[in-house]
C-alpha cells in the first residue's frame, strides 16, 4: 500500500507545528544553531524534491548559500538507507560534486539525517551548531527527534490516503444511488403496465369465474411489486441519508442494537392473518401446481387478530411459501393457522408452514437466518440469495415476534415422502 506525497501546502497544521516543536527543542534544548525539516514532494515527471517544512532561523545565511540548497533541494542522488547520515559520512551511492562536498567537510558540526520509516524516505533534517560537535547522546536525542518526525509524515500521508479512499467511495456511492433511482423510474411504466392488462383480463374474462382467478393473480402481484418499489425507494433515501461522508451526514433512527437499513422501526396494527394469507396462497396454489406440487392447507374459521405490519408479514409469509415450494422436489406443502402458544407477556398466534423437501442438516442450522449462508443449499441448482430467512427474521423481530424452524417436518399430516422436510413457525403476539 503506498500513501500519497503531500506538498508543503498538503501538510496539516499539526504536523506543522509537530515539526516546529521538534525544531524548538533542537534550537532550545540542544542548543542547535540551525535545524530544518525538510519533506520530500512528488512531482509529475520530474525527479522527488526537498521542501523545507520547518527551519530556524528564518533569515539565517547557511539557508541562503546557494550551494547548501542545491544540495537539499534540487540535487537527483538516491538516499541510503542509513539511520544516520554525517557530512563526514557519504556513501558513493550519493553522487555530489567536489565542490558541495567541500561545503559538507566545512560543516563539521552539521548532522544530515534522513526521516525514515517503515523503509520509506519521506525527507531529511539538518541540524548543526558553531560552538561545538555532538557528542554521542546528543546525536541518540536528534536521531529519535527524527524518527518521531518520520512517523508523524507516515502518519499524515496514511490520513491523506484513507482521506481520498474515502472521497472515491462518495463518488462511487453517489454513482450507484443514481443508477438505482434511474432503474426504480424505469420500473414504474412496465409495473403500470401489469396491473392495467390484469384489469382489462379481468373485464374480458367476466364470463369465466376459473379464469378471472389468474387475472387476479396477475393484479395482485403488479400491486406486490409496486409495494416493494415503495419500499426500496424508502430504504434507498435511508441509504442515501446515511451513507458516511467526510462532511458528515445524520442517520436514519433506527431500533436499538439495529445496524442495517431494514430496520427502520416499522408501524404496527391490528390484522387478520386470513386477509394477509389469501391472494398469497391463490399465487401459491398455481405456483405448486405448476411444479406437481399439492399445497394443503388448514385454517380454523376464527383466528384471533394480531399485531404486525401488513408490507412486513406479506413480505415475510411470501418468502417463507416461496421457499417451501423451491426446496420440494415432490410431495406437499401444508399450512396450517391457529396454533398457539403463550408466555408471561404474550400470547402468540402462530402459522406454520411446512415442506416435504429434504430439510436443514444440524450443520446449517445456527446460521440459516444469516445474511446470504445458503448453506448446502448452495451446492445446489436452486438459485437463491441466501436472504428470504434472514429478511424474514429481520421483519418479525421488528413486529415483536418470532421464527422457529424445525427439521424434520412436523404438521405434514398426508406426508408420503422419504424426505424428512422443514417447518418453519411465524410467531406473532395476539392483538389485545
Amino acid at each position: 500500500m503506498s500513501y500519497p506525497n503531500p506538498t508543503l501546502a498538503d501538510a496539516s497544521s499539526e504536523l506543522i507545528a509537530l515539526c516546529e516543536s521538534q525544531v524548538s527543542l533542537l534550537t532550545q534544548g540542544l542548543g542547535a544553531s540551525w535545524t530544518a525539516i525538510y519533506l520530500t514532494v512528488e512531482l509529475l515527471e520530474e525527479a522527488p524534491k526537498l521542501v523545507p517544512i520547518a527551519v530556524y532561523p528564518e533569515k539565517a545565511a547557511f539557508w541562503q548559500e546557494a550551494a547548501e540548497i542545491r544540495l537539499l533541494n534540487e540535487a537527483n542522488y538516491k538516499f541510503p538507507s542509513l539511520p544516520r547520515l554525517q557530512a563526514a559520512a557519504i556513501t558513493p551511492e550519493v553522487e555530489v560534486t567536489t565542490a558541495e562536498t567541500e561545503i559538507l567537510s566545512r560543516r563539521e558540526r552539521q548532522l544530515i539525517l534522513p526521516l525514515i520509516y517503515e523503509e520509506v524516505m519521506m525527507g531529511i533534517l539538518v541540524t548543526g551548531r558553531q560552538d561545538r560537535q555532538w557528542n554521542s547522546q546528543e546525536v541518540n536525542q536528534i536521531e529519535k527527534i527524527a524518527r518521531t518526525v518520520a512517523i508523524a509524515c507516515k502518519f499524515e500521508r496514511r490520513q491523506e490516503w484513507y482521506k481520498q479512499q474515502l472521497q472515491a467511495q462518495e463518488i462511487f456511492a453517489e454513482e450507484q444511488f443514481d443508477k438505482f433511482h434511474d432503474l426504480l423510474h424505469q420500473l414504474q411504466n412496465p409495473i403500470a403496465a401489469l396491473r392495467t392488462f390484469g384489469k382489462l383480463l379481468i373485464k374480458r374474462l367476466a364470463g369465466f369465474p376459473s379464469e378471472i382467478e389468474v387475472a387476479e393473480n396477475i393484479l395482485r402481484q403488479s400491486d406486490r411489486l409496486q409495494d416493494l418499489l415503495t419500499q426500496f425507494r424508502s430504504w434507498l433515501e435511508i441509504a442515501e441519508n446515511s451513507t458516511p461522508t467526510l462532511a458528515g451526514k445524520p442517520t436514519p433512527k433506527l431500533l436499538p442494537g439495529s445496524t442495517t437499513v431494514t430496520n427502520v422501526e416499522l408501524h404496527l396494527e391490528t390484522l387478520e392473518i386470513t386477509e394477509i394469507l389469501e391472494p398469497l396462497l391463490a399465487s401459491a396454489e398455481a405456483i405448486a401446481q405448476e411444479k406437481g406440487l399439492r399445497l394443503v392447507t388448514e385454517i380454523p374459521a376464527t383466528i384471533q387478530p394480531v399485531k404486525a405490519n401488513p408490507q412486513a408479514l406479506r413480505e415475510v409469509l411470501s418468502n417463507l411459501i416461496d421457499n417451501a415450494i423451491k426446496y420440494t422436489p415432490r410431495g406437499q406443502i401444508y399450512l396450517q393457522v391457529g396454533i398457539e402458544k403463550q408466555t408471561a407477556k404474550h400470547i402468540y398466534q402462530g402459522i406454520a408452514i411446512s415442506d416435504t423437501g429434504s430439510g436443514i442438516p444440524d450443520a446449517d442450522r445456527e446460521r440459516i437466518f444469516e445474511r446470504h449462508y445458503r448453506g448446502v443449499q448452495a451446492e445446489s441448482e436452486i438459485p437463491g440469495s441466501g436472504l428470504g430467512l434472514a429478511i424474514a427474521k429481520e421483519y418479525l423481530q421488528q413486529m415483536q415476534g418470532e421464527i422457529e424452524l424445525i427439521s424434520p417436518a412436523v404438521f405434514s399430516k398426508a406426508n408420503s415422502s422419504e424426505l424428512p422436510g422443514t417447518t418453519f413457525i411465524v410467531w406473532l403476539p395476539v392483538a389485545n
